[in-house]
């Protein structure tokens, strides 16, 4: 019996340790241990879909870790894919103080830049959870919210979503504007 209960614990210790559905199923690492260290964008997709009647339009957005694409449909017909000749790194310094530090570099053509945001971040849930992660501060093409979902955190990566509905109905119309975005990040 003893050693029943011992493997029922077991494994709810090991589900439990799981917080987003893509977490790693055991993890020896806090969240917050896991979060703190710098992190380099690696690749995002940004997909907004507005309706309004009759028209529709879907642009996708799509980070390589180097170039921006951007495909746009509307009403149904593609348009070719415009690459962004300008090339982005995003970087992300997240420490166990709270704060954080990222700079976003741009290369056009032998044109380069460079942002740097400062601020803090957060966990936006409970403490207990720590599933969603609000940043102040934080602004550039690669990182373009201030609060995220946490998709995936595992010692090496991390993935950030978040998803924005709006929908009215205006007589026989439904129209909406959604956006999702997700963007990944590596150590």
């Amino acid at each position: 019996m003893n050693k029943i209960i011992t493997l029922a614990l077991a494994i709810t210790m090991i589900v439990g340790c799981k917080k987003s559905e893509n977490d790693p199923g055991l993890s020896f690492r806090s969240r917050d241990k896991k979060m703190v260290g710098e992190w380099k964008v690696v690749s995002y997709e940004n997909v907004s879909e507005i309706r309004n009647g009759a028209n529709a339009t879907k642009r996708v957005e799509v980070y390589d870790g180097s170039k921006i694409t951007l495909n746009t449909t509307i009403n149904g017909t593609s348009s070719t894919p415009f690459v962004n000749p300008v090339t982005f790194t995003g970087k992300l310094k997240l420490e166990k103080d709270g704060k954080c530090i990222y700079v976003e570099t741009s290369t056009n053509g032998s044109n380069t830049s460079t942002k740097t945001s400062e601020g803090n971040w957060m966990w936006g849930d409970s403490k207990r959870n720590k599933t969603i992660i609000s940043f102040t501060n934080m602004n550039g093409m690669l990182m373009k919210y201030s609060t995220y979902i946490i998709d995936e955190l595992r010692n090496d990566k991390l993935v950030l979503k978040i998803v924005d509905n709006q929908e009215t109905n205006s007589g026989a119309n439904i129209n909406y504007d959604r956006t999702t975005h997700s963007v990944t990040l590596g150590q």
